[in-house]
């Protein structure tokens, strides 16, 4: 990947694998994620904030 902003699409483990991943990345700027089955990742999702 480039120093540009990414995007990331997960669903089921894909989700669960992603959220944590978009929420540490500075570069993401776009996210589809569905089908999440797990628990535990509450911490890391309320770090993932929409467009101001």
């Amino acid at each position: 990947m480039g120093a540009g902003p990414v995007g990331y699409r997960g669903m089921s483990m894909g989700c669960g694998l992603g959220i944590p991943l978009i929420s540490a990345e500075p570069r993401s700027r776009a996210a589809v994620l569905g089908l999440l089955g797990a628990q535990g990742l509450t911490e890391d999702a309320v770090r993932i904030v929409g467009p101001e």
